[in-house]
């Protein structure tokens, strides 16, 4: 029998033309998510499209979405990811298609599929997965931030840290550790003095 001609391609030959995001299409509690398949964005000028490997979730992504950090709707949720770069726009040079990519406080991280503008990015080293990189992103800016423009920490530095079991205090333990500094450290419990003593070790 003839092959209709209307008839459309097999399922494996269709190229994509949709992907998922975290969507808040209104302010409000955790039920005005939603997962929503979008078009595939393509990048602008000075932007690249990056294949989200992993995204962070960070109190910032509860204040946007109930509406605290006040961000018109709808926007797509997440601040925080590293990928691979899929394709990139027009005018960039510094950032290539397959490239590891990381990234922090730009919007739109919770997708499949997001645009960002190339000066944003960092690269992720190839020993280091990128998983841990996109954790490492908001809560390591925040770490340096703390320890070199705060105050610079060196050698004859005695620091107290708070909560050096969370994920701040962790790599504040190691920076300081890094830089020569005493750590002082507190936790919630036996347990989580346990997982600060690591990061200790880990230095």
């Amino acid at each position: 029998m003839p092959t209709d001609q209307t008839t459309p391609p097999a399922s494996s030959d269709v190229t994509p033309q949709t992907a998922r995001a975290l969507v808040v299409p209104r302010h409000g509690g955790s039920d005005a998510l939603s997962v929503t398949d979008r078009e595939i964005p393509a990048p602008g000028p000075g932007e690249v499209r990056v294949q989200v490997a992993a995204s962070g979730v960070n109190f910032i992504d509860v204040y946007q979405r109930e509406g605290v950090y006040p961000i018109p709707t709808p926007f797509t949720l997440g601040v925080e990811m590293a990928g691979t770069v899929e394709a990139v726009g027009e005018g960039v040079d510094d950032v290539q298609v397959g490239d590891r990519v990381a990234q922090a406080m730009n919007l739109g991280s919770h997708a499949e599929l997001a645009v960002f503008a190339a000066d944003r990015l960092v690269p992720v080293p190839d020993d280091v997965d990128l998983e841990v990189a996109a954790a490492a992103m908001l809560q390591g800016c925040t770490a340096h931030f703390l320890v070199t423009d705060t105050f610079p920490v060196g050698p004859d530095t005695t620091a107290l840290v708070h909560a050096a079991a969370g994920g701040v205090g962790q790599l504040l333990v190691q920076l300081i550790k890094a830089q020569g500094g005493t750590v002082v450290a507190t936790a919630g419990s036996p347990d989580k003095l346990e997982t600060a003593r690591s990061a200790v070790r880990t230095t």
